[in-house]
């Protein structure tokens, strides 16, 4: 048994379902090293289509695969909570992009006026 966390790199489902594919067993991110052939095959089958419709039915059913054999513990999911001033501009949280930073804004005048009020 092992304890991992893993946050998506980028907004798609295809980012988790891949830590469970076979050919990605340890070494690799697939530390459970499950190795299901139909969910190997689906994802494949996946992996060269466009994002619609017909790739989430797919994923829905490499996701029943993984509910039915169990081999991960799923027992976390973060929540987080924030609060900002009316002159912090900009900030829009994203789980998938870390370098956010960069566009946060100060509305200095604004900053001033509600200073004031205090």
């Amino acid at each position: 048994m092992l304890g991992m966390a893993w946050s998506a790199d980028y907004p798609d489902g295809e980012n988790f379902l891949q830590l469970l594919y076979g050919p990605n067993s340890s070494p690799g991110p697939n530390n459970s090293n499950f190795n299901n052939p139909e969910y190997n095959k689906l994802y494949e089958q996946a992996a060269v289509m466009q994002d619609g419709p017909e790739r989430n039915k797919i994923y829905k059913k490499m996701v029943a695969l993984v509910i039915e054999e169990c081999p991960m513990n799923f027992n976390v999911h973060r929540q987080e909570y924030v609060v900002t001033q009316g002159w912090f501009k900009n900030y829009k949280r994203n789980l998938t992009v870390l370098n956010y930073i960069k566009y946060y804004r100060i509305d200095a005048e604004a900053k001033k006026e509600l200073k004031k009020k205090l």
